[in-house]
C-alpha cells in the first residue's frame, strides 16, 4: 500500500513542498539539457543550475576567483563537477511505511484464523464477511512497544462486533477505503481524514469496506493517563470518539505516528533503548491528549441522584468478592440486571466501567496493605492475593493512580 500515514496531514503545505521540488528538478533538468556539463571549462557554475540547487535547499560552493586557486584549479573542478553529478541523481525514495512493513505478524487467507489471531493482539470479537466478492488474504503489520502499539490491518469486507474494552484505548483509521463504526448509539466515520476511538469501558460495531486497510493504535489505560494532568484530582482522561485528523493540533501527533513507521533505524533504536523508548512514547501520549483536546470524566462527571438499588447490590458483590477471579457477568448476574443495563448504570452514576470499578477496589486494599504489612508480606504476594494476575500491569496500574511505585509505597511503610 503506497501511502504514509501522514499523507493527508497538512496537504497544503505538502503540496507546496512537492511543487518546490518538482520545479527544482524541471529546472536542474532543463540546465543538464542545455548544457550544464559545459559549465566546468569556465570559472563557476551555471547560474540557472546554481538557483535550482537553492530551491531544493541545497548549497554549492562559491566559484574561486582566477589565480586564487593555483594548481589546485583543476581538482576543484572535479569537485564542483562531483558535487553536480550528485544533484542530478536522484536519491532513492524509501518504501512508504517501511519500519511497519517489516514487522508482519501474520497473513491469512482464513477468516476463523484471522479473527484467533487480531483477538490475540487486540480484543475478543466476532467477524462477519460481507459481500459474496472473492476474498484477499487478510494481514497485519505490528509495532508492539508494550503501553503503545501500532498496527496496519486489512481482512476485507466485514463487519465486526467488540465486546467491552478494559484496559486500552483503541484509535482506528483507514490509508485505504473506508468503515464506520457504532458506539453508544452513536455512528463514526473512518477515513484518511476521520479517526474513531474507542475508550475503555465502551463496546462498538464497525463495517469495513473490500479495499479498507486500517490503522490501529493501542494505548494502554494507565500509561495514557499517567500521562495526563487530570490524572493528579482522581479523574481519567477520556478521548473523544471521533477525531478531525485535518486538524492542526493533531499535526505533531500524526508526524511522530508516520516517523515510527517509516524509520526502520528509529524503531531499532527505541527496541535498544528502554529510556528512549519511553521518551517517544510519552511524546505520542502528550500529543494525542493536547492535539485531541481531551475531556474528564470521573468523580465529577458522574450524576448526583439517588443510586439505584441495582448499583447498591453490584459494589456489595464487588466489595465481598474483589479478591476473586469475577467478571463482567458474575457482577450483572448479582446485581439482578443484563450486563448492557449494568454498563449503563455505572456509566452514569460512577462515570467508570464495572471492572474499573473492582480494579480501583483491588488497587484499594493492596494499598492497605502495603501501607500496614506482615514481616513476610511483599508486593508479589500482597498483589497476587489482592485478585491482580499481571503483575507489570498492576505496577504500571498502582503508579499511575497513586503516584508512587507499589515497591516505594512498602519500603516506606517497613
Amino acid at each position: 500500500m503506497n501511502v504514509s500515514i501522514a499523507d493527508w496531514s497538512g496537504s497544503a503545505r505538502a503540496a507546496e513542498r512537492a511543487g518546490s521540488t518538482c520545479r527544482s528538478e524541471r529546472a536542474i533538468h532543463s540546465a543538464r539539457n542545455s548544457g550544464a556539463s559545459r559549465c566546468f571549462s569556465g570559472r563557476s557554475l551555471s547560474l540557472k543550475v546554481r538557483r535550482a540547487a537553492e530551491t531544493a535547499g541545497l548549497h554549492l560552493p562559491t566559484p574561486t576567483a582566477p589565480g586564487l586557486a593555483g594548481a589546485g584549479r583543476g581538482s576543484a573542478r572535479r569537485r564542483r563537477a562531483a558535487m553536480l553529478q550528485d544533484l542530478l541523481v536522484p536519491t532513492p525514495t524509501p518504501a512508504p511505511l517501511q519500519a511497519l512493513r517489516s514487522q508482519r505478524l501474520f497473513s491469512s487467507a482464513d477468516m476463523d484464523e484471522t479473527r484467533e489471531l487480531i483477538s490475540r493482539i487486540l480484543q475478543p470479537h466476532e467477524m462477519t464477511p460481507l459481500g459474496g466478492a472473492r476474498r484477499q488474504p487478510a494481514h497485519m503489520d505490528y509495532i508492539d512497544l508494550s503501553d503503545t502499539c501500532i498496527g496496519a490491518l486489512h481482512f476485507g469486507a466485514a463487519q465486526i462486533e467488540v465486546e467491552q474494552i478494559e484496559d486500552f484505548h483503541l484509535v482506528i483509521f483507514c490509508i485505504a477505503g473506508s468503515a464506520t463504526a457504532t458506539c453508544e448509539r452513536r455512528e463514526y466515520k473512518m477515513s484518511r481524514t476521520s479517526a474513531f476511538i474507542c475508550n475503555p469501558g465502551q463496546s462498538f460495531s464497525a463495517r469495513f469496506s473490500p479495499d479498507c486497510e486500517q490503522i490501529v493504535v493501542k494505548i494502554d489505560r494507565g500509561f495514557l493517563r499517567s500521562h495526563s494532568h487530570s490524572h493528579s484530582d482522581g479523574r481519567t482522561a477520556t478521548l473523544p470518539n471521533q477525531l478531525d485528523l485535518r486538524a492542526p493540533r493533531l499535526r505533531s501527533w500524526l508526524s511522530s505516528l508516520d516517523t515510527l513507521a517509516n524509520d526502520p533505524a528509529l524503531l531499532e533504536m527505541l527496541r535498544e533503548s528502554p529510556r528512549l523508548a519511553a521518551d517517544y512514547k510519552a511524546v505520542l501520549a502528550n500529543l494525542l491528549l493536547t492535539g485531541a483536546g481531551t475531556a474528564r470524566t470521573g468523580a465529577a462527571g458522574a450524576s448526583s441522584g439517588p443510586v439505584p438499588a441495582t448499583l447498591r447490590r453490584a459494589e456489595s458483590y464487588v466489595a465481598a468478592h474483589a479478591r476473586d477471579p469475577i467478571c463482567l457477568e458474575d457482577i450483572a448476574m448479582a446485581a439482578g440486571v443484563p450486563v448492557r443495563t449494568l454498563l449503563h448504570v455505572f456509566r452514569q452514576f460512577r462515570a467508570t466501567s464495572p471492572m474499573q470499578y473492582v480494579k480501583q477496589q483491588r488497587l484499594q486494599i493492596v494499598r492497605a496493605r502495603l501501607s500496614a504489612p506482615s514481616p513476610d508480606d511483599t508486593v508479589s504476594r500482597i498483589a497476587f492475593e489482592s485478585g491482580f494476575t499481571h503483575l507489570s500491569r498492576f505496577a504500571a496500574d498502582y503508579a499511575a493512580h497513586f503516584g508512587e511505585k507499589p515497591s516505594e509505597t512498602l519500603q516506606r511503610r517497613a
